[in-house]
Order: structure tokens, then sequence, then C-alpha cells
């Protein structure tokens, strides 16, 4: 289970390395991010998925978003959980070894997320920790991002498995929303 993407999620990797799809699966009222996995492998077995946890609580079920009645949107909340540039931060820990291949593989993944929409994408090392870099990038607003995980083509994974080979920890994703 992490909670960056601002919810509480699960990641499940594809385990079919053909496998192109991400599936996003968004329980209903009440559930949880672990509810739609077994549905998720059976609808297409190997394939990625991403699972959040719906972080508006009613009753203390989570959800999505908030109502003001059954079946009727609190419109305003919608637009604030919805409209707006999400900065995405991920933290990786490299071992000094892998700077070299990580530096030329970053350069390729930044390709990757402009094409699928992402704006002033960047890498910086930490001044104070050295095996520490920092990737940022701006996404237009929050349901294209989600729909970002989505694209993953089998290029897309296999620029993200040089990557995984250069960390040395799961690196830590914070989505921060525009005010």
């Amino acid at each position: 289970m992490n909670t960056d993407l601002g919810f509480i999620h699960r990641f499940v990797p594809a385990t079919a390395v053909s496998s192109p799809v991400t599936l996003l699966m968004l329980h209903g009222t009440g559930g949880d991010e672990q509810d739609l996995i077994p549905l998720g492998r059976t609808l297409l077995p190997g394939a990625a998925i991403v699972s959040p946890r719906g972080n508006v609580l009613e009753h203390g079920m989570p959800r999505f978003f908030r109502r003001v009645a059954e079946g009727v949107f609190d419109i305003d909340d919608l637009k604030f959980r919805t409209n707006g540039p999400v900065l995405v931060t991920v933290e990786y820990q490299v071992a000094r070894e892998q700077v070299p291949e990580f530096i030329r593989t970053m350069r390729r993944y930044g390709r990757l997320r402009r094409r699928d929409g992402a704006s002033r994408w960047g890498v910086c090392q930490d001044a104070e920790n050295a095996d520490r870099y920092l990737e940022t990038f701006i996404v237009g607003f929050w349901a294209e991002h989600l729909r970002q995980h989505a694209r993953v083509i089998h290029a897309d994974s296999q620029v993200e498995g040089r990557l995984r080979g250069c960390v040395t920890n799961e690196p830590q994703v914070r989505h921060l929303l525009y005010l």
C-alpha cells in the first residue's frame, strides 16, 4: 500500500512483459484500494493495476467526490478535486556507481513524460545528499495525470525497468495540487 498520488493506493506492476496496459480501478462508496485488484487481474491478466482509495469520507466510508445528496455531486468540490495543475515529484535514491546510467535513463524518461503531457520536467540532485535525486513535472489537471498511468506502452516499461535497476529504494511520489 502506498500513500503517494495524494491517495492511499495499491500499484500492481505488470506481470506480462508485453502488456502495454495499466488498469485504473476506482471502487465505489465504502470500498478501498484492495477491493478491485482481483477483478482487474481477471479482466486483463498481466496488466499493471493502479487502485487508489477515495480520500473523501461520507459517513466514515471512503469515496472519491463529495455529495450533497444521494446521486448529487458537490460541484464546487468536484471542480476543486479535478481542476488545476498538479506538481508531481518523485524522489529516488541512486547507488553512486549507477549515477551515469540513471542520468541517461532519466533523460529518456523525461521525453516519455513530456510525450504524455507533462511540462516543466526536470531532475535535480540533492545538495545535502548526493545519492538523492528529485524528478519534478507539472500536469495540467488531476484527471490528465490519472490518464498518464494508462498510457504506458511496452517501450515505456523497458525504460522504467532500467530506471528501477539504478535505484536503491522504492521511489517516493508526491502529488501537489495548485490552489
